[in-house]
């Protein structure tokens, strides 16, 4: 296969689970689930990006071998190897999503947001792995009237609200989650 495609397919693999969601979202079709779903396979799509990555590079510089050894040109050669350099960048940016997430996560449960007058409580969340996951849960639920602050954390896989329990229930805030395509379960806790 085409090194240039291989790279174009290995950006593609490895930006599958955190575009993915996002875009189920704004067409509709985030209560299908599959967000969680593409979040589970995180490690699997990024592994196989890798793989196809390293199969186009492969295959750029065997063909530069070649036409060096013959004296030929490339056919397309600076396209390729651009289109291998960004594609490398794009694939190393969202494996890094991932282990930057990870090493971010504060080690408390506090929220990031300030803090204000009503009911915390812990939502756990299946299928998160990035921040981009993050961004597509705590949007739609910040916008429940009544939700005071919302810090979704994939690496915890939970999602800390708090809210005005006079204006917003529990089942609100997890229809809304849910809608996003991941997975939410009963809070394991509530503080006032």
């Amino acid at each position: 296969m085409n090194p240039a495609r291989l790279g174009i397919l290995s950006a593609l693999t490895a930006s599958i689970c955190c575009v993915g969601p996002l875009l189920l979202v704004a067409l509709g079709l985030g209560s299908l689930g599959l967000g969680a779903v593409l979040g589970r396979a995180h490690g699997w799509l990024l592994g196989a990006a890798i793989i196809l990555l390293g199969l186009g590079w492969w295959s750029y510089i065997t063909e530069c071998k070649r036409c060096h050894r013959e004296g030929c040109q490339m056919r397309r050669g600076n396209l390729t190897k651009w289109t291998l350099v960004v594609t490398t960048g794009i694939v190393v940016v969202f494996g890094g999503m991932r282990v930057w997430l990870v090493a971010a996560e504060a080690p408390t449960a506090e929220t990031t947001h300030a803090k204000t007058q009503g009911t915390t409580i812990q939502i756990p969340v299946k299928g998160m792995t990035c921040g981009m996951c993050e961004l597509g849960v705590e949007k739609p639920v910040a916008e429940l009237p009544g939700v005071m602050s919302v810090d979704a954390q994939a690496g915890k896989e939970q999602v800390v609200v708090t809210y005005d329990p006079a204006r917003v229930s529990v089942e609100k805030l997890i229809q809304a989650i849910n809608k996003t395509g991941f997975l939410a379960s009963e809070p394991v806790s509530k503080q006032q």
